[in-house]
């Protein structure tokens, strides 16, 4: 498979509906908005075996910066990796 695989572990927050994933790639300037991945669990972007979120980006890289922001039902950032 192309690109990369990305995993997060869950927020504690209880409120997290959602996840916001954001990427700079090394040759880029900008933070480029990827997808939202729901928070369920289980669920397909969850790993049972892990305990981890993950989400499939097939044109990332390894050398890219990854951000994971958990947002709540009423659009509220509670939890950003980074």
């Amino acid at each position: 498979m192309p690109g990369v695989r990305v995993y997060w572990l869950p927020f504690s927050d209880p409120d997290t509906a959602r996840f916001d994933l954001y990427r700079q790639l090394p040759s880029e300037s900008v933070v480029s908005y990827l997808d939202v991945v729901p928070k369920a669990n289980p669920g397909p972007n969850f790993q049972l075996s892990s305990g981890k979120f993950f989400y499939d980006d097939p044109t990332g890289s390894r050398d890219a910066v990854y951000r994971v922001l958990a947002v709540s039902a009423a659009d509220t950032v509670v939890g950003d990796s980074g």
